[in-house]
């Protein structure tokens, strides 16, 4: 049995890490349309044509900024004016800072960051709370991390703080969805292999990971899919930690 079959799923920052493999475990779980958003118009396409290879699945690839609210409020109603519905909202555009002493963080800094990761995922789920509600139902699962949790051992405060508030924000969208059929949660991932970790993943050794390894991308994204799926009907306003026990709440 597949978990996500027949759904209309738009996932932002598909066009690489963990935003791809979120996209391919959807389809490869049977969700009718999978969007792949992303800033990168040819890895949005690189991803929608990976996700088209699953048979009964139609890969979408949007170029998409999601910082710019009349973009995401447009490309979600074409979405919708195609395929009648938008059933998965996937918040995993985001962008980070190398670690700085927080005196030589600008104003600036802080923008940058919120303005994508934030302010990012408050404007795609504002586009897609209408129609979800109309439909009385819908999944929205954004992502926070673990820099959320321990202040960012290897990324700058303006990641860390901006991750703390994809928390809150979701616990907010839980609460005032509820009563539309809306499920909002959210995971924070730890240590796991991407181009974004890259930099500073020596300084965190798979050793000090309970479970022995650093966290791959498809470790987030079945846990996405599975927080989007009916086997998840009763969880809401929640954030699933996803580190291989580095940190336990």
């Amino acid at each position: 049995m597949t978990l996500t079959k027949g759904l209309v799923v738009l996932v932002t920052g598909a066009g690489q890490g963990i935003g791809r493999a979120t996209a391919l475990a959807f389809a490869r779980e049977g969700a009718s349309v999978v969007v792949a958003a992303d800033l990168n118009e040819s890895t949005a396409a690189a991803t929608a044509e990976l996700v088209a290879a699953h048979p009964g699945t139609t890969g979408v690839g949007l170029q998409l900024d999601v910082s710019d609210r009349a973009s995401v409020f447009a490309a979600v109603e074409s979405i919708v004016n195609r395929h009648s519905r938008i059933d998965v909202l996937i918040n995993n555009a985001g962008i980070c800072q190398p670690r700085a002493e927080l005196g030589a963080i600008t104003g600036a800094d802080f923008h940058k960051v919120y303005d994508v990761n934030v302010v990012g995922a408050a404007n795609c789920i504002a586009a897609v709370l209408p129609p979800m509600k109309t439909n009385k139902s819908g999944r929205i699962v954004s992502l926070a991390s673990l820099a959320a949790h321990n202040g960012g051992l290897a990324v700058s405060p303006t990641y860390s703080c901006a991750k703390a508030a994809i928390i809150c924000l979701t616990k907010n969208v839980a609460l005032q969805s509820a009563p539309f059929g809306i499920r909002a949660n959210a995971v924070a991932p730890g240590y796991i292999r991407t181009a974004m970790t890259a930099d500073f993943g020596q300084s965190h050794k798979a050793s000090a990971v309970p479970l022995g390894r650093l966290g791959e991308p498809e470790d987030v994204a079945d846990v996405i899919v599975f927080l989007a799926s009916d086997y998840a009907r009763y969880v809401t306003g929640v954030t699933v930690d996803i580190n291989g026990g580095l940190y336990m709440n």
